[in-house]
């Protein structure tokens, strides 16, 4: 059994950038350091998640259509604004907390400037850990939401009924009708 073996293209593309960034760590690991460093420090990679967050659920809010859990007492007194203005401040919220997060942790460990003085090793690998998925969860889930905005959803494909006319009995001939 020979089966034909096909490239995953995204895969392939993981793998590329994979080793693309090896490479230039280990040839700019200093640089790439300094670079990390400023990019945490940025007051623009807290807005931009802020502006990202934001924009990715109210667009998905306002744009898709979801069944509506109406039982809730929110729901019942402010309809989807707000599930829209909770679902953006939770994004919001979790994206730059996870962000403020492994920054202090970034320069405690690359840096030895002292963000968390009562945590041992555990306890910071495991907030990293944490706070690393909680960032690349928000992120996810933002792009998920602009994609499902911008992209028609497919519609199944339709299929005519044949209707028996005999066998309905009192049903009528379309020839007919009066025109």
């Amino acid at each position: 059994m020979n089966a034909k073996k096909r490239l995953n293209p995204r895969r392939a593309l993981i793998l590329a950038a994979a080793s693309i960034l090896s490479v230039l760590l280990f040839a700019f690991g200093e640089n790439m350091k300094l670079a990390t460093g400023l990019l945490l420090s940025s007051s623009w990679s807290r807005t931009g998640i802020c502006i990202y967050c934001t924009l990715a659920v109210v667009f998905n809010g306002i744009y898709t259509e979801k069944a509506p859990n109406k039982s809730g007492l929110l729901f019942r007194h402010f309809n989807e604004y707000a599930d829209i203005l909770f679902g953006a401040g939770t994004f919001v919220f979790a994206g730059t907390t996870s962000l403020s997060l492994m920054k202090g942790l970034y320069f405690q460990f690359f840096y030895e400037k002292t963000h968390f003085t009562q945590f041992d090793n555990f306890d910071l690998v495991s907030i990293l850990l944490i706070s690393s998925f909680l960032l690349y969860y928000c992120l996810y889930n933002s792009t998920m939401m602009i994609i499902n905005t911008l992209y028609f959803v497919d519609a199944e494909e339709a299929h005519p009924i044949s209707v028996d006319t005999e066998a309905a009995g009192d049903g009528f001939d379309v020839d007919e009708l009066p025109e």
